[in-house]
């Protein structure tokens, strides 16, 4: 190992790697590969460093000083402090844990050459032990005066006179960080880690142990679990069986038994027909196509006059006529700068219900969602769609966008930018959200054929469509309903015929392809999450490029994609625990109803899970003055994302 020495200064530093051997403080078995532990004989207090890349991953203050869990790779440990000779090193975290006894600073001496000095730019990370930025109040004072503050989770303080300074870190249900900084000019980048706090993540691979200890629960405390079946870059929905055992044991006081409910209500996950299936079926089919990469555009621009009528063929998956031929006649009977309105003949409607329906695309939907999203197509040359307000005999679909209709080279064609609407849903607000949907699938279905982009990325094309609904204004995330109330009862249904998301996540693979309530319900709730979190740039830059959604996503956010993940189904319960105020942890414009179903327990408890991948299961523990373990049998080569948020109990 390397050890650089500062010029004139001895430091008399003892390196030992030992396994399970730590001096003065644990026994025999105790230390672990990824561990560090420093003892500093002189000065006390130190501030101690480890460093990679230039930037300070980790720091401690103190003289017995212990780091866990760190990432296998090089390091270089520094250990300071005002008026002493720095201490540093290089080390390598392996299989061994590394012991560093007897350390000595040595005092500096008096420099007599005066430097001219210089300012000093602070930058700090502030970071949660989930490696999660969170929204930390950040002071620095000069001689006990606030001289810079600032809130949250990447802070700057920029021209900083030279001198020496606290820096005081701290966040509600974290422990706080109080540091002593000489600052002597030039850039400053650290990280620092706040402990403590309501949540704890971590992902338990195939090889791990799968065994959960927790300590000292008490009677007024409660644990939310969450369990998820972690294969995040696939899409199959493949269900796994787990064997859960729970134990309470060790008790410090009094049970107190609670009224839970651990039974399993049966719901009924209504697929929307198989029509979204079939359609984004022939979405890969025409972009695999590899004759068919760009759209045909009429060469003269199709323009329509008020009350003419046109035939339309429109898919079998609807059956809206009893005729051989699936033809359905419509008049024009409302246009608009980007619209057309085609009614069917046989539909008897009010034409201010059209009026309106154009008002609101000419001036919400379409400027928002090109504005964001980017533009739809436009085999018309006119820069229009066209509307078909008609009656589906499938009760199941308010209306759908059918990509054949793009093609000229097809049978039974309409060669036209066109959007169906069923008119047996209503004719009322509710028509607004599925105009919104649907022309946000057209959108993304002209962005995935410019990028030739083929690969499976159903779930983020219905995710994208239901957050069409609620940037347009039409769907209130934090409201119970449906469509026609503005409401999400996609996500809030307790209905067991039509249940939302929450009764269903251990069901619902959110990165999958079942095209149901519940599942649009989470899969929306999960776009909607990226979209707050990482900004519509992150949406559009999936939209348009070649690779998958999962690919872009770690790509463009520099994070695995398990780690949002997990993140999200976090906030699931966190965005109603009201201390737990971090903007990851939380959706920014609105808030829950309510919670997810869980599986309540308060006992000692034996039995089989069965989730889907990337689906979770909720467990809601109830402290009874004891501690608690958690082993969990899973099937093999699967990695298992686990959850465990620790709050009062309600």
């Amino acid at each position: 190992m390397k050890m650089r020495l500062n010029y004139r200064v001895l430091m008399i530093v003892s390196l030992v790697l030992i396994l399970g051997l730590l001096v003065g403080c644990r026994g025999e078995g105790e230390l672990e590969a990824g561990e560090v532990y420093l003892e500093v004989i002189n000065p006390e207090n130190v501030i101690a460093e480890l460093i990679q890349d230039g930037e300070v991953v980790h720091s401690k203050t103190g003289d017995l000083l212990h780091f866990t869990e760190l990432e296998v790779g090089e390091y270089s440990l520094e250990v300071s402090k005002e008026g002493y000779q720095k201490f540093e090193t290089e080390i390598i975290i392996a299989d061994e844990p590394i012991v560093l006894t007897e350390v000595t600073l040595e005092e500096k001496e008096v420099e007599s050459e005066e430097i001219e000095p210089k300012p000093t730019d602070l930058k700090l990370n502030i970071k949660d032990s989930n490696n999660n930025y969170i929204d930390a109040k950040v002071v620095l004072l000069e001689e006990g005066r606030v001289v810079h503050s600032q809130q949250g989770g990447q802070v700057e303080f920029l021209e900083v006179p030279p001198g020496n300074y606290i820096l005081n870190v701290s966040q509600d249900t974290y422990q706080p960080i109080e540091q002593k900084l000489e600052l002597t000019g030039g850039e400053i980048i650290k990280t620092l880690t706040l402990e403590g706090g309501k949540v704890d993540q971590e992902i338990l691979r195939s090889t791990d142990e799968k065994i959960i200890d927790i300590k000292g629960l008490t009677s007024d405390e409660e644990l939310i679990v969450a369990l998820t079946p972690l294969d995040i870059k696939s899409t199959t929905g493949d269900k796994y069986n787990f064997d859960l055992d729970l134990v309470y044991y060790n008790y410090f006081g009094e049970r107190e038994r609670i009224a839970t409910d651990n039974s399993s209500s049966k719901f009924n996950s209504q697929s929307e027909g198989g029509i979204e299936d079939q359609i984004r079926a022939k979405e890969m089919e025409l972009i695999e196509d590899n004759d068919y990469q760009q759209l045909e555009q009429r060469t003269t621009t199709k323009e329509y006059s008020f009350y003419e009528t046109k035939d339309f063929y429109v898919p079998n998956l609807i059956n809206p006529t009893d005729e051989e031929e699936p033809i359905v006649t419509a008049k024009m009977v409302g246009a608009g700068e980007h619209i057309y309105v085609f009614v069917d003949k046989r539909a008897d409607l009010k034409l201010n219900v059209v009026d309106r329906l154009v008002e609101e695309f000419d001036t919400n939907i379409y400027p928002i969602l090109t504005e964001k999203f980017g533009q739809p197509s436009d085999v018309d040359n006119n820069e229009k769609i066209m509307i078909l307000l008609t009656k589906f005999n499938n009760p199941n679909t308010s209306g759908f966008f059918y990509p054949d209709d793009l093609r000229r080279d097809v049978e039974q064609t309409n060669f036209n930018d066109l959007l169906y609407l069923n008119l047996e849903k209503g004719t009322g607000r509710n028509l607004y959200p599925t105009l919104a949907h649907q022309f946000q699938h057209l959108i993304f279905y002209n962005q995935k054929l410019a990028a030739n982009r083929q690969v499976d990325d159903i779930w983020i094309n219905e995710g994208l469509a239901k957050l069409a609904e609620k940037v347009t204004g039409y769907i209130d995330y934090g409201q119970e309903g449906w469509s026609w109330d503005g409401g999400n009862d996609w996500v809030y249904s307790q209905s067991t015929a039509h249940p939302g998301y929450f009764m269903l996540t251990d069901e619902i693979a959110v990165i999958g392809e079942e095209l149901s309530i519940p599942y649009l319900g989470g899969v929306g709730l999960f776009t909607v999450y990226l979209y707050e979190e990482y900004g519509v740039e992150l949406l559009t830059t999936i939209m348009t490029a070649q690779e998958s959604p999962q690919q872009v996503i770690i790509e463009e956010t520099g994070l695995e994609l398990e780690q949002i993940f997990l993140n999200w189904i976090t906030t699931n319960i966190t965005d109603r625990v009201a201390r737990v105020d971090s903007s990851v942890y939380n959706y920014q414009s609105f808030d829950l109803v309510r919670k997810p179903e869980m599986l309540e327990l308060d006992d000692d408890y034996n039995g089989q899970l069965s989730i889907r991948q990337n689906g979770v299961q909720y467990l809601r523990l109830y402290g009874q003055n004891s501690d608690l373990q958690l082993s969990l049998t899973a099937p093999e080569e699967l990695d298992l994302g686990v959850v465990i948020i620790r709050k009062e109990r309600n």
